[in-house]
């Protein structure tokens, strides 16, 4: 880093949403008790005014790149980091919101124990009211927290998250997390593409990350930002199966094939998504540790019965459930999920 570096740069990618991004998370980022950072605004080709938007705020510590075409999500966000200049990176999406104090903590933090990864705690959501579940909309949750500050084995956790097949509390994720700039290129530097396996780029950011630094990371657990769940966005589309727009659509589809026709048991599901992507990774990075089959299994049922739940609560609010949803849980895919569960089961024994 050179000597005028900031300490920390705040990477907004956006896209067709110039409104939202600035009042939401411009006004948020700007607002900092914390003075040395830059705000990188990168445009994934919107056709909206969102460069003028962003000039229309007349602030220095404002960058502004665009993309003059469109780029695929996940490696739109990989483009987005390469824009980074400061000491500390971190990816923060227009539907966000950071705490006043955000960056001074994650400062303190970094001064406290020097680190290449800080994780804080993503855990303050707000469900905006076209969420699909009409008893979260409109409401945001704040959980309790310590406002303590761990050091964590990078190693052992990576462990722990292939043992459960889950993100934990602490693990570092895609917009969870500061990255030390220099540390993330040289990961980049050993994989060209940082998100192989699209939408699941927060298990590939956590792999790469934590196998590759020789540090404990460190995690804040103080919700440093507000995080916005809204129907379009991943956890409705793919974790609920509320799939209604075209990029998800085309994304299982690829999924399907390129992955999961490798599985023992084939259906999408999410968890099922992500045992394939954390068993792609596992001989890139020569791991000694893999993905549990009693747990695959486990995990696929466990997500089977949250699934029928989900549909319940979107057939009682809605009437009906979406197009989408009966082509994914009522044509075949829960029976053909249940059916193939039964048998690997069966053939364990």
């Amino acid at each position: 880093m050179g000597s005028g570096s900031p300490r920390f740069s705040v990477v907004v990618p956006t896209r067709n949403r110039a409104s939202l991004l600035t009042e939401s998370a411009l006004r948020s980022v700007l607002r900092q008790s914390f003075e040395d950072f830059e705000v990188v605004v990168v445009d994934n080709a919107s056709a909206d005014d969102t460069g003028a938007a962003v000039r229309a705020l007349h602030d220095s510590r404002l960058r502004y790149v665009r993309a003059e075409r469109w780029i695929p999500k996940e490696d739109f966000f990989q483009f987005a980091l390469d824009q980074a200049a400061g000491e500390y990176c971190t990816l923060f999406f227009d539907d966000d919101a950071l705490i006043v104090r955000a960056l001074e903590l994650a400062d303190v933090s970094l001064r406290s124990q020097p680190a290449d990864i800080l994780s804080y705690s993503r855990a303050c959501v707000y469900h905006f009211p076209n969420w699909h579940e009409s008893t979260r909309r409109n409401v945001l949750t704040v959980p309790p927290y310590t406002a303590k500050l761990f050091a964590v084995p990078s190693h052992q956790h990576l462990r722990e998250v292939y043992a459960r097949m889950d993100l934990l509390l602490a693990t570092p994720m895609v917009s969870n997390a500061f990255y030390r700039t220099a540390f993330l290129r040289r990961v980049i530097q050993d994989r060209p593409r940082l998100f192989p396996h699209g939408h699941m780029g927060d298990y590939n950011i956590a792999a790469w990350t934590l196998w590759s630094t020789a540090q404990d990371f460190l995690y804040l657990d103080y919700p440093l930002a507000v995080f916005g769940h809204w129907k379009e966005n991943t956890s409705a589309q793919l974790h609920d199966l509320q799939t209604t727009m075209p990029e998800y659509q085309e994304w299982i589809a690829w999924m399907m094939k390129a992955f999961l026709a490798k599985m023992p048991l084939q259906t999408y599901t999410w968890m099922n998504a992500v045992a394939a992507a954390l068993l792609d990774m596992q001989q890139p990075l020569q791991l000694p540790f893999g993905v549990d089959p009693t747990t695959y299994l486990g995990e696929f049922l466990r997500e089977l019965d949250r699934l029928v739940d989900v549909v319940r609560v979107v057939d009682v609010a809605a009437g009906v459930v979406p197009a989408a949803g009966v082509g994914l849980l009522r044509g075949h895919s829960l029976a053909r999920a249940f059916g193939e569960l039964a048998v690997a089961i069966l053939a364990r024994r």
